[in-house]
């Protein structure tokens, strides 16, 4: 459930991608192109949209304007350990984030279950966008459902004055996680996530009762897991020597009861 901004927001939803295989779909191009949790990318004149979709869903375009949506996902094969990680997950990927770093294309995307924490954030990586040789790169980190008070999913990039990348990630729980990555992309040894955001500490007693307004805020109403710590999809952008830190708050897909902002 990730930037629900500048493109209009809809699923575009398949069985399995055994069917897709089965009854492909041509390529079509459109000016208002629909996707979920988009993210773009920019390489030899062409701007690629990866988004939330059976496999990862992708579109193209010169123009920013017209989009070419391509039939097929970026994984037409999804790696077997995705669903050893995850109980019931399947096929529909969520919230890619994609970066080019030391010559090669590195893109992490989110297994999961709604509402819950048993999650992984795998890795992808090619040489080009143009011409991808998508090769999987394996998981860079996994939640667990009474073991982790975190969530693996909505993976974003971040590299440093130093070169150094990092990931930071998260939904619910105790909100938005950090960590620094080594030069394939994965945790760096010894390193450990950290909650660099939350909207309030569930597992702090004085900090919950100091807050001036609604100390017992009410239970999540799209899970009855993730609690109501209502905070998800960071993305870090520096600007001027900052770092800014841009989540989603409160709850989506409640149709017009939603509440969901950035």
């Amino acid at each position: 459930m990730k930037r629900f901004l500048f493109i209009t927001v809809v699923l575009i939803v398949s069985t399995t991608l055994q069917a897709q295989s089965h009854h492909p779909r041509a390529a079509f191009t459109t000016d208002t192109p629909m996707v979920h949790d988009p993210v773009m990318a920019y390489e030899d004149s062409t701007y690629h949209i990866f988004a939330t979709g059976m496999g990862i869903q992708q579109m193209t375009s010169k123009d920013r304007k017209n989009w070419t949506v391509l039939p097929d996902p970026v994984m037409t094969v999804i790696p077997k350990w995705t669903r050893d990680s995850v109980s019931g997950f399947r096929y529909h990927v969520w919230a890619p984030d994609v970066i080019k770093w030391h010559n090669r294309w590195w893109l992490a995307y989110s297994c999961s279950t709604f509402g819950k924490n048993g999650s992984t954030i795998g890795l992808l990586s090619s040489p080009s966008l143009s011409f991808p040789l998508w090769e999987d790169e394996g998981c860079i980190v996994t939640s667990r459902e009474g073991r982790d008070n975190w969530n693996a999913i909505d993976p974003n990039f971040v590299i440093d004055d130093k070169d150094q990348p990092w990931l930071v990630w998260g939904s619910f729980w105790d909100g938005i996680q950090i960590v620094r990555l080594d030069t394939t992309m994965h945790i760096a040894a010894g390193e450990k996530p950290r909650t660099i955001a939350r909207r309030y500490n569930l597992n702090d007693p004085d900090a919950k009762a100091a807050l001036p307004v609604n100390p017992n805020p009410p239970k999540n109403p799209t899970s009855d897991f993730a609690g109501p710590n209502a905070i998800e999809a960071p993305f870090i952008l520096k600007h001027h020597g900052w770092y800014y830190l841009f989540v989603s708050w409160d709850y989506c897909c409640q149709g017009s009861k939603s509440t969901y902002r950035w």
